[in-house]
């Protein structure tokens, strides 16, 4: 399979040294709360964002993060999120850290709506901060990359917020899931939260539940069409079984339908460290990642 996606790779060595660096000063504020409680809920950790803030800065776009953890585990200071974050403010680019509630407590759709009500905030609030708020940046890493990946694609989840697809300017999946299957995220599951298989069923049950359409209506893949806002997709040389693989087939569906995307292999990282590396400025995924952002976000 790997020998109908050659010459998709877009190589290291085509990537610029590094980021210009506007040095802007960190402004931070943490925790939060971006949806309202139900009767009778508490707005627990899971439902709050950090805000990282050029300072002195007006009308800067901003890239949305979203972490990992097989949706049952992680938080937004995962993933080195919050250097990563700092890193993009001194490029000149807000950044946000998104918790979202986790499995087995809760469900698909919840993450994803969750990350919806997030995104909705922050398109909201953004401006009392000096951001933009016409269009914004989404990343994701694993499981995050699923999710962001998914909130582009099938609009649903946008309009029940209030917004639309063109609110996103851009989406950056690094080692994502894009097709979901029972028998891959039982083996993720197990790898990244250990066993939970039990009385309440598989991994894949607990964080799906057993409606067999599921792992179709999840998939990111399974919602391709024109009009889709720009994808970098970032793999590791040294994945997760099956994860560059669905990079590659996110690219050619994307490509198929007409859509602006851009494939990365990073050499010598694996499924951690391609995500937890990109912190520095010189950083493959991060100078890809503020090329991008820089280049569908340009000055008003």
């Amino acid at each position: 399979m790997r020998s109908l996606f050659a010459g998709l790779t877009l190589t290291l060595a085509l990537l610029p040294a590094r980021a210009d660096t506007p040095s802007s000063a960190v402004k931070e504020i943490h925790d939060v709360p971006y949806r309202d409680a139900a009767p009778g809920e508490t707005i627990g950790n899971h439902n709050k964002l950090d805000l990282y803030l050029p300072e002195g800065v007006k009308d800067f776009p901003v890239v949305l993060i979203v972490h990992g953890g097989a949706w049952m585990v992680g938080d937004k200071n995962w993933d080195s999120i919050p250097n990563i974050a700092r890193t993009f403010v001194k490029q000149g680019i807000g950044a946000v850290g998104v918790n979202y509630r986790l499995s087995p407590t809760v469900q698909h759709p919840t993450h994803i709506k969750d990350v919806a009500d997030a995104f909705a905030w922050v398109h909201k609030h953004i401006g009392e901060y000096g951001g933009r708020n016409d269009k914004f940046t989404l990343m994701g890493h694993s499981a995050g990359g699923h999710l962001v990946a998914l909130l582009a694609t099938d609009e649903s989840y946008l309009k029940a917020v209030g917004l639309a697809r063109e609110n996103i300017q851009g989406v950056i999946g690094v080692s994502g899931v894009y097709h979901i299957s029972e028998i891959g995220l039982n083996t993720i599951g197990r790898r990244r939260a250990g066993s939970i298989e039990g009385p309440e069923g598989t991994p894949f049950q607990r964080i799906f539940g057993k409606d067999p359409d599921a792992a179709r209506q999840a998939s990111p893949i399974s919602h391709m069409h024109t009009g889709l806002p720009p994808f970098l997709l970032v793999y590791a040389q040294d994945d997760m079984p099956t994860l560059a693989l669905q990079a590659m087939a996110l690219d050619a569906a994307l490509k198929a339908n007409k859509c602006d995307t851009t494939l990365l292999n990073v050499d010598s990282r694996n499924h951690v460290t391609v995500m937890w590396k990109c912190s520095k400025a010189d950083d493959p995924v991060m100078c890809a990642a503020i090329g991008m952002i820089r280049k569908t976000s340009p000055a008003k």
